[in-house]
């Protein structure tokens, strides 16, 4: 298994151009509410974990308008997607997903 450097990420889409918002703020609040032990779980890592999901989530969104996809649409399947990715699984879960991508 693969294990993600979750900081260094983050460093990445920041350098990448990401810049925190909504979308970060919806994922905090959903984890939060729906799933307090992946909290507990990432520790330290929990910030950086909110900036590589919805880093993720914006270049899907972004990629989906690329091809043509409208607006509407594209926004709400990167938002479906955001906030599974917060949902009752654990960080190495994630982890396999983005070693896979």
């Amino acid at each position: 298994m693969t294990t993600v450097n979750w900081k260094a990420e983050a460093e990445k889409a920041k350098a990448d151009g990401y810049v925190s918002g909504h979308w970060e703020i919806l994922l905090r609040q959903s984890i939060e509410r729906k799933n307090p032990a992946l909290v507990k779980e990432l520790g330290s890592d929990f910030q950086a974990y909110l900036i590589v999901q919805t880093s993720r989530a914006v270049d899907l969104y972004s990629n989906l308008i690329d091809e043509g996809t409208d607006p509407q649409t594209a926004r709400e399947l990167a938002m479906s997607e955001l906030l599974e990715s917060g949902d009752p699984v654990s960080p190495a879960q994630a982890e396999t997903s983005m070693a896979n991508d």
